[in-house]
């Protein structure tokens, strides 16, 4: 589905978490079933003080937008409000989702709130290096929802703060991306390269310079897939995409996009993994896999045989099919424990899009 916003988009309904809460007594509580073996003591509550309120405000007003200020300190996430998913049923229904999502601000270290709780998510930028290890930046990449200003294929908005507050970029970006010369990040015009440092905008390209031609079918914005953009040891990856899957890769320094083949971008893309955790996969033309580390080594049959760029983590080895999303994973000796046609691999170690490093 190429917009979810426009073919039966989730609805968020904001319902705003609780502070504190108390019980009334029995007057004011619901007994337990006659049955239950349960016996209530709500008098043992009367007289209990309530909680103090914690917590302050930067300003009284809405604060919806990070102010910058060189005063606050280091920021961290707090979670202050909720939202439950709403989706149609196909009969013209909805269903609502059973559990509840948090809604995410920025406060300071002492509890001073500098950002309502208007972000989906806040995360620490980050990006791996050419031997698979991760760097984290002191950059808080921010996401909220705006399905008419935001990201084409799951309208969301992403605004870019230092992480102690001295600088910050509002909600208009479609989506950012670490690296060690700072944050790129890409918005409906272009991509941006901005200063980890004061969130200065250092280089700018827009999308003709780059050979994007349809936003909604480039892949760092298409079918959710804000990760396949990513720092490849020396140069941006940008995506796959074109005829016959093209890979295509950014020099930051000279503004030159070079391409190469899909598998030879699997296969040095892999080549980091391979460095992170020993193991080597190979693909063979009859549609089985090899997986080796040292003297050991596993060969099956691949769960997605059009498909054969596998990498392996831990104990697992994935599968990722960049044309159409479909997803496998096995274990080392080859048995099948997921595949989905659409998705989102789930390490270990939390979810990550496979082939990125990107959690």
């Amino acid at each position: 589905m190429r917009s979810i916003w426009r073919s039966g988009a989730p609805v968020l309904l904001a319902a705003a978490l609780l502070a504190g809460c108390s019980l009334q007594g029995s007057g004011g509580a619901t007994s337990a079933p006659p049955d239950s073996g349960v016996t209530e003591h709500w008098s043992v509550l009367e007289g209990e003080a309530r909680l103090p309120a914690v917590g302050t405000r930067w300003t009284s007003g809405p604060m919806e937008e990070l102010t910058p200020s060189p005063d606050y300190g280091e920021l961290v996430p707090y979670a202050g409000a909720g939202y439950y998913l709403v989706y149609p049923d196909g009969e013209g229904g909805t269903v609502q989702s059973p559990s509840l999502s948090s809604l995410f601000g920025l406060m300071t270290v002492d509890g001073c709130a500098v950002l309502d709780p208007v972000c989906t998510g806040i995360y620490a930028s980050s990006y791996l290096d050419g031997q698979g290890t991760s760097h984290t930046l002191p950059v808080w990449e921010l996401t909220r929802t705006d399905p008419e200003a935001g990201n084409p294929g799951n309208g969301r908005l992403t605004a870019l703060a230092a992480r102690d507050g001295s600088w910050a970029a509002p909600f208009r970006y479609w989506a950012a991306a670490g690296s060690p010369l700072g944050v790129f990040a890409g918005d409906g015009t272009g991509l941006s390269l901005l200063s980890t440092e004061t969130g200065e905008v250092l280089k700018s390209w827009t999308w003709a310079q780059l050979g994007v031609e349809d936003l909604e079918d480039f892949p760092w914005f298409a079918n959710n897939m804000e990760a396949t953009a990513q720092w490849a040891g020396d140069a941006f990856f940008l995506g796959i995409w074109g005829e016959g899957n093209t890979a295509h890769l950014l020099d930051p320094e000279t503004g030159a996009v070079t391409t190469l083949s899909a598998q030879a971008w699997y296969e040095r893309d892999g080549a980091r993994y391979t460095a992170q955790t020993g193991w080597q996969a190979e693909a063979a033309e009859d549609g089985t896999v090899t997986v080796s580390k040292g003297d050991t080594s596993y060969t099956f049959q691949s769960p997605l045989p059009a498909v054969q760029y596998p990498y392996v983590q831990e104990d697992r080895v994935f599968f990722y099919d960049y044309s159409s999303s479909a997803a496998a994973v096995t274990t080392l000796e080859g048995q099948t424990v997921l595949t989905a046609p659409l998705g989102q691999l789930n390490g270990r170690t939390g979810p990550c899009t496979p082939g990125t490093g990107r959690r």
